[in-house]
């Protein structure tokens, strides 16, 4: 969990974060990207994507999905030596160091991923995690018409916020459906 200080530094807060390869473990901070990194890595994985032949690159698409979490551990993964008024990218010959790599294979890329996702999760303003009680406020909330602790709630968690409101809205459905068929059928029967 981040402290208020590594939210205050923004993209200088960097987390140690240890890998093992071929049994050796290696050492390689983790930060978040500024918005200026993030634009850059979506402009990188878009041309990369198109290049690919993909004609619409786009989250969910999985060349480009690939692209992307390559170039964010180009920008997001820091040399754990370097100064942290200097950091010094880890794969400092970019993309292509990760993409010739024979040791990062396409779960390493997803492993090293997830750890920059959860470190950038835990320095973001945002919620990344919602229990029960707060998600029944959001919904409280939400209908009355305030939306601002819905979009506290980072994109992934209002996903979840809406597939979970989803499922009980079609299991409240069924519930309604045999009840009034029920009901009906006595009226009928009458």
């Amino acid at each position: 969990m981040a402290k208020f200080s590594d939210l205050i530094e923004g993209t200088l807060a960097r987390k140690t974060v240890t890998i093992e390869i071929d049994g050796k473990p290696i050492l390689i901070d983790v930060r978040p990207l500024t918005p200026f990194e993030h634009g850059q890595v979506l402009a990188s994985a878009r041309a990369e994507a198109k290049a690919a032949g993909v004609e619409s690159p786009e989250d969910g698409e999985p060349i480009y999905d690939l692209s992307v979490e390559i170039h964010t551990l180009v920008i997001g993964l820091v040399d754990s030596d370097s100064s942290k008024s200097d950091p010094q990218p880890y794969f400092d010959k970019g993309a292509s160091q990760i993409r010739g790599s024979k040791i990062f294979t396409r779960d390493a890329i997803a492993y090293l991923y997830t750890l920059w996702e959860q470190w950038n999760d835990d320095c973001s303003i945002q919620k990344a995690f919602i229990d029960e009680a707060a998600l029944t406020r959001v919904i409280e909330e939400a209908s009355v018409g305030n939306s601002l602790p819905f979009f506290a709630l980072r994109p992934g968690v209002r996903w979840i916020s809406m597939r979970t409101l989803a499922a009980r809205f079609i299991d409240l459905q069924k519930l309604k459906s045999p009840i009034s068929s029920i009901s009906s059928a006595k009226l009928q029967s009458k």
